[in-house]
């Protein structure tokens, strides 16, 4: 959490000493790609504690409005890979998506933003799958390289549960992520 804090101020402090724009060039569908590096931890129903550890891929789909400075919008992402409990390569996410609200503030060519949603995962444990979701939030910033090409980077932190065995034990996950991202506006 000290994270997101210090990102958020840092975020605030930049946007304060930019100039005020119209944030138009940023409305409008856009595509991407996106990597990531995650790590976190995750615990058992009843209390067997493991660290995860791992990276992924995905795509991103948005569309964002833009009224003077402000930028609003949703975001869809997909990321594939492993990540994975540290020692245990057998019991890992193999997916998750994303459902995201994004609210940011544009100056020069950088939009700085912060994200709220829902995440959807997939745990895979030695071939039996598990299905979950959880909440995710965080802040990220993009900069527009051409007028409709943009690269950025982005951190969240996603708060999963999901249902374990047939007991009704839950299996619970931290995990934050640093995501590189480049799109396309259109």
């Amino acid at each position: 959490m000290k994270y997101l804090a210090t990102s958020a101020a840092i975020v605030l402090a930049l946007a304060s000493t930019g100039n005020a724009q119209d944030a138009s060039q940023w409305a409008g569908v856009y595509v991407g790609l996106t990597t990531a590096s995650n790590s976190g931890d995750m615990t058992y129903d009843p209390g067997n504690d493991f660290d995860l550890d791992g990276n992924n891929a995905g795509v991103i789909l948005g569309y964002n409005f833009a009224r003077g400075p402000w930028v609003f919008g949703g975001e869809f992402a997909y990321f594939k890979g492993r990540v994975q409990e540290v020692g245990n390569p057998n019991f890992g996410y193999e997916s998750w998506s994303d459902l995201k609200a994004r609210g940011g503030y544009a100056f020069n060519n950088v939009l700085v933003y912060g994200t709220l949603g829902t995440t959807f995962s997939t745990w895979d444990e030695g071939g039996s799958s598990y299905d979950g979701t959880g909440l995710l939030y965080g802040v990220g910033a993009e900069y527009l390289v051409t007028s409709q090409v943009f690269v950025g980077a982005e951190y969240l932190v996603r708060d999963m549960k999901s249902d374990w065995d047939s007991n009704g034990a839950e299996l619970e996950a931290d995990v934050n992520t640093i995501s590189l991202r480049v799109g396309m506006k259109f």
